[in-house]
């Protein structure tokens, strides 16, 4: 945790420079699992979050995944309360999928709202 505190310090004080920024990005996609889905084209919905009330993303990926298009979206919880997009969602329908329950969601629906 004092490695990331001490990174985090050094780079909102002295900043990054392209070639840090592109690299910090290759090394965060290449962690972790990654997703891939069997559609040239992958829809995405994305806000700056942080907007009480925002509910575009449960309007928007139903229409979009109606037209066809493949739209996996995933949105947050909220930290101060129970308004995230996700929160909301749960309210409705199980927002917390393993990788392979989401493939079989997305296949099947052509777009998911998880978290």
């Amino acid at each position: 945790k004092m490695e990331i505190a001490a990174f985090l310090v050094a780079s909102g004080q002295t900043g990054l420079d392209r070639d840090e920024v592109m690299n910090l990005t290759r090394a965060m996609v290449a962690q972790g699992e990654r997703l891939s889905w069997p559609s040239r084209v992958v829809a995405d919905k994305h806000c700056i979050g942080g907007i009480p009330g925002n509910r575009t993303s449960m309007l928007v990926v139903p229409i979009v995944a109606a037209h066809g298009m493949f739209i996996p979206k995933t949105s947050s919880r909220a930290i101060t309360s129970p308004a995230g997009t996700a929160d909301t969602m749960e309210v409705l329908a199980e927002v917390e999928l393993s990788p392979e329950r989401l493939h079989e969601v997305v296949n099947r629906e052509r777009g998911a709202l998880i978290w």
